[in-house]
Formats: C-alpha cells, structure tokens, sequence
C-alpha cells in the first residue's frame, strides 16, 4: 500500500494512472454502452483528488489548449463554406440547441436554486459536449465545474441513447420506410454517376466466350445499366486500349471490369470466364484519395460530374471530415472533401487533376504549421478588443485560428497536413489531461457537494438532454421541413453524438441521416464550445 502511495505521489505516475485506469473503466461496456474514455477519466480522477491526490495546473492548461485547438481545426474545412444550399438551415438547427439547451439549464437554476457555476458542466454532461466545460474553465478557474458534468454526463450518455432509440416508436415514424423513399436505386443511378453501390469495386479481368456481346458497341449494349460494371480497358491479342462508348467487343477479348461482388458474379455466367490476365490487371488498375479543391467542381453534384463518362472512374468513398457518406448522385461535392476514386491509371491521374489534389503522404503531420496555430491562437486570445472592450480569450483565441487554419489548409498546394488519426490523438490526450486536471481539484470537495446539490444537478441534466432532444426533433421537421430521417441525423448532429447517430442509421437501415449529422454538426461543435463561456455571462 505504501508503494501504490509513493507512486501516485510522483506527478507523471499519478497522471498515467488516472489515464490508464480511466480508459479501462471507459471500455467497461452494459448493454454495448460504454462510459467513454473521458468519463472514465474524470471519475478517476474525482475518487483521487477526493483522497488528497493533485496533478499541477500545467497538466489541464496543456490538455486545454490542445483540446480547444484541435476541435477548431477539425471544424474549419466545413465551417466556413457550410452556409451554401442548406447551410443556414443547419446553422440554425445547430443555434437552436444552443438556445434550448440554456434555457433549460438557466430555468432549473433558477427553480433549484444552485449556482451558475454549475451551469456549463451540467450542459456539458448533458449533451456530452466536454468541450463546453473547458472554455468555461478558462473564465472561472473553477474545478466545480467538473462536479456538474460527472453527476449529469451518465443520463446525457445513456439517456440520450435510450431516447434516440425509443422517439421513432413513440412519434409513430417508419425511418426504414422513408429512407428507402429517399433512397436512390443504386443498380441504375448509382453506376451511372460514377458511384460504386454500398460495397467497394472490385477489378476483374474476363474472356469474352458469348458470341451475343460480339459485333456491338457498349452504348448499344448499354453495358453498364444491364451489368452494373464498367469496363476499364480491353487486351486484344498484344494490344491494349480503353474501352469507350464506340467500343465494340470481339471473341476472345480480354477484357478489365470494375464493379460490385454480385455483380460479378452474375457477368461472369453471361460474358465468359474469369480469368488472371497479370498483363491487363497489374498496369491499368488504380486508385487515389483526392482532396476537392477546384473551383469548377465545387457545390456540383456526383451526378453532373460525368466521371465514368469522361474519365472512366468510380467513386467508391466520400468523407467529409471525418464523416464517411453514403455516395449517391445528387452528394454535392465542398471544397475539403476527400474522395476514393478507382479506374484506370490514366483516368485516375487526370481525374485527380480534374477535381483538386491527391492526397500525399497521409502519416505525415506538419507539426510547423499546427505549432504556430497554437502560438498565434494565444496571442490572439490576449488581444482587447475595442468593440467590446475585453479580450476574447484563449478560448476564443485558440477556436478562431483553428478554424482558420483548418480551413486555410484545402487551398492550393499547401496542405498544412494533420492526418484525421493525428488530429484525434491530440484532441483526445488534450481532452483526456485537461479533465485529469481540473478532475483532481474539483475531487477533494466532491462529497460535500453531491449531498447538496447532487440531485437537483442531476435532474436538471436529465431536463436539458431531453428538452433539447425532443424541441430539436420537432424544430427540424415543422419548421425547417426536413423530412424524419433528415431530422434525426440533424439532431444528433446538433448534440455532436456519432454513438445516436449509429442508432439512427440502424433503425433507418440507410445511411440517409448522416447527411442531416454532417451539415449540422460542425456548426453544433463550435456553438457549444462557445456556449460554455457564454452562459456564465448570461
């Protein structure tokens, strides 16, 4: 017991600790609910700071900035431009939430009678939005912060997922029939625009045996709606070339085709045999990730590209951020977007120039320009402004150049480079330390305040997650006109909950809400991290 003492009582063995304990308590999983990473830690780190146990404000003012940071740096491809089309819709789905949430939050302090302090981690518990509770921190230095957010972020966890799951029963929707309303037939449109359907192609090479695909072009075939493949190129004794519209196919033509697995299975009993051709499949197939970025593809639809058409390649991924959509032709493509194309490697190099840059060395982080973003973003944050006469803080400083940069970075050649991977290892170690820190502190006062307040706290949380989920719901669909499964991503989204919105998708069997999370939840990001402050000056 002594040993366990002297270790914690070293300040890097008590900070590994509460990450390592924390994290495993966070992977304990009931019901395939799992407390997350940062719950885990904060609850560690309250039970050892209750005991006397206290890590330095170094470890949280770290933590603080990288956090802060990086969730600005994420949000910035999307922030800027997200106004387009649907942008204001979603940008005021994403301020309703900010408003009812407060609200709600607000109301119950006036009718429980706790101090404001408590304010911005019961909203942070509540819409498990941690980011909210670290802005707040930088204003009031008050670890009690963290007491609010540990007693109300249990319910915003699970008992957001329990209301996402049982909302649809209880306002009589069908999401699944819906969605397939919505939905676009991927055996004929899909192809069509350049699109692989659910699953990845796959390239193959057949022998053309049937004498019924002899002697026509594949326009007069229409090879591609009867087969859902494409062909890439054609091998004709030592002869090779792409296979156009005006091509026509000979006996014992070998040819390359791209397409979905059932797919191939069904060509191969109608054209001819499979066969392995290692002179057509190893030169003519390719691949790249593009970053969108030319000014003649932006807010242009899959559908009006023409890529099958002109360059004889599919999309078979689309991320936006760090969002993975469902592809179907009317996608609009926004400049930050990354798109996996395959087809032949003349036709991925000039539909890679065709559509912005590929994207070169994706292990590679440019530590330089994420370092001076850090810098500039604290010399901005101690800036007085004269309009309002105060500064905006580090906060403020730290959200607004990682918007920037974040942003900046899908122009031209300079990429200011930070892989997904790398950005969500800083923004989670700075979540992870900023929570073991201020967890510490607030820890040594917890009890008292659980008897005292405990469950007006915890009742309030229960109020904002559930006020704010159902308002948001019925706010998309009547007042904006989304239709249901719009609404739902939408409002996931708002409450920045990939776990709810997994949930979404299942019960609508599509991956149709993620359009509705996507547009709402960068702006949703930002608005709630601003919220913290924000509400302890209301």
């Amino acid at each position: 017991m002594q040993s366990v003492q002297l270790f914690l009582n070293n300040e890097l063995g008590l900070l590994f600790s509460i990450l390592a304990c924390g994290c495993l308590l966070g992977k304990i999983a009931i019901n395939k609910i799992e407390l997350s990473a940062s719950g885990g830690v904060l609850f560690v780190a309250l039970f050892l700071g209750h005991y006397g146990y206290l890590l330095p404000d170094t470890v949280s003012t770290i933590g603080f900035a990288l956090f802060i940071y990086a969730i600005g740096f994420g949000a910035g491809p999307r922030f800027l431009q997200a106004f387009r089309r649907n942008g204001i819709k979603y940008a005021l789905v994403a301020l309703f939430v900010v408003i009812i949430a407060a609200v709600t939050a607000l109301c119950c302090a006036e009718i429980f009678h706790f101090p404001r302090v408590f304010l911005p981690g019961i909203l942070a518990g509540a819409l498990t939005q941690t980011s909210t509770l670290a802005a707040a921190y930088e204003v009031t230095r008050d670890p009690l912060l963290s007491v609010s957010y540990g007693i109300t972020y249990p319910f915003g966890l699970i008992g957001m997922l329990i209301l996402i799951r049982i909302l649809p029963q209880l306002l009589g929707i069908d999401l699944k029939q819906e969605a397939a309303q919505l939905d676009v037939n991927p055996a004929e449109d899909d192809l069509e625009n350049g699109m692989s359907p659910n699953s990845s192609p796959l390239v193959r090479a057949y022998v053309i045996r049937e004498s019924d695909w002899v002697g026509k072009t594949l326009r007069e075939l229409d090879f591609r709606n009867k087969t859902g493949l494409i062909i890439l190129s054609i091998r004709r004794n030592l002869e090779f070339f792409q296979a156009l519209c005006e091509t026509s196919l000979e006996l014992g033509d070998h040819i390359l085709v791209e397409g979905p697995l059932n797919n191939h299975l069904a060509f191969s009993q109608q054209i001819g045999p499979e066969i392995f051709d290692d002179s057509l499949l190893t030169p003519h197939s390719a691949s790249a990730r593009v970053v969108i970025n030319r000014k003649q593809v932006l807010n242009k639809s899959i559908r009006e590209l023409g890529l099958p058409q002109f360059f004889h390649v599919f999309i078979s991924r689309f991320q936006r951020g760090s969002i993975d959509l469902e592809v179907n032709p009317d996608l609009m493509l926004e400049r930050g977007d990354i798109v996996t194309i395959n087809g032949p490697e003349n036709g991925v190099k000039n539909a890679t120039h065709f559509l912005g840059r590929e994207e070169h060395k994706i292990f590679e982080t440019d530590i330089l320009t994420f370092s001076a973003g850090l810098f500039l973003g604290i010399i901005l944050g101690q800036i007085r402004w004269p309009l309002i006469n105060t500064s905006i803080g580090n906060a403020g400083g730290l959200l607004f150049m990682g918007i920037l940069l974040g942003h900046l970075r899908n122009f031209g050649p300079f990429s200011g480079r930070v892989p997904v991977a790398a950005r969500y290892v800083l923004q989670e170690l700075g979540l992870l330390l900023f929570l073991a820190g201020i967890g510490t502190k607030a820890g040594q006062g917890l009890l008292e305040h659980l008897f005292n307040k405990g469950f007006s706290i915890f009742l309030s949380g229960v109020l904002v997650t559930s006020i704010t989920l159902i308002a948001t719901i019925l706010f998309c669909r009547l007042l904006m006109r989304f239709d249901w499964n719009t609404s739902f991503g939408a409002t996931t989204g708002g409450v920045t909950s990939t776990v709810a919105l997994k949930i979404i998708t299942e019960e609508a069997d599509s991956g149709y809400p993620i359009l509705g999370y996507a547009g709402v939840y960068a702006f949703a990001n930002i608005l709630l991290t601003m919220l913290g402050q924000i509400i302890l000056l209301c």
